[in-house]
């Protein structure tokens, strides 16, 4: 397996365990259908990297990092609170992890 597919399942791993949380926390429902389904996105995109189809698993994981900043960003810009602060710089840093990955597959 290649080492980059790790990313994505670290990745993909805590969005959906932020997700669980989110939601026994403040039962926030879209808590959990964001956090668990980009989470499982990002999960799936690794185990396209796994499978050797190196290209759209970074891009598949780069998708789902742009959604996650897109959706956090600008709550962590208007509350300016911990979580979605966190939650979108680890989506931009994933984004940009998995961009220059793709670039290396163009």
């Amino acid at each position: 397996m290649g080492g980059s597919a790790h990313a994505s399942y670290a990745v993909g791993t805590i969005l959906c365990a932020g997700g669980l949380a989110g939601y026994v926390r403040t039962q926030s429902k879209p808590s959990l259908y964001a956090g668990v389904g980009l989470g499982s996105l990002m999960v799936v995109s690794g185990m396209v990297i796994q499978s050797g189809d190196d290209f759209r698993g970074h891009t598949l994981a780069l998708i789902a990092s742009g959604l996650v900043v897109g959706g956090t960003l600008p709550r962590a810009i208007k509350t300016q609170k911990v979580v979605p602060t966190a939650i979108a710089l680890q989506g931009l840093v994933s984004g940009v992890y998995q961009g220059r990955k793709v670039w290396e597959w163009l």
